[in-house]
């Protein structure tokens, strides 16, 4: 990631969206924080928004949603600590159940929705 930050800034950047997609690379930026931090002093370069991807959020099951907000909760700090201005979590679609015999769908348009709904016990 440093690299990246350090092209970046080669190429005229004044900010850059730094993100955490999943779990395992959430963990690895949140442990690299400090030397993420270091770069973008070097060059100078804020990080408006950190972006986690974290689709667990919003799972049935209660022990996946705790452990998912741990992850969350690095996400947080390690915005904090690349002093971004906002969280942004781009995982959390609802679970919808759509009928099994129905074709997969790229978009979730009106006409899709009406066939969806949410598993017993999340709501």
């Amino acid at each position: 990631m440093e690299e990246y930050i350090r092209e970046m800034a080669e190429l005229g950047f004044r900010s850059v969206e730094l993100e955490g997609i999943g779990g395992e690379h959430l963990t690895q930026v949140y442990e690299k924080r400090f030397s993420i931090g270091n770069v973008l002093e070097e060059y100078d370069l804020k990080v408006p928004v950190f972006c986690t991807v974290l689709p667990g959020l919003t799972s049935g099951e209660k022990s996946v949603v705790r452990h998912t907000m741990e992850l969350f909760r690095k996400g947080c700090e390690t915005a904090c600590y690349l002093d971004a201005k906002g969280v942004l979590d781009n995982g959390p679609l609802l679970p919808y159940l759509f009928p099994e015999d129905m074709e997969i769908h790229r978009h979730y348009t009106p006409g899709v929705l009406r066939y969806a709904h949410i598993p017993d016990g999340l709501v």
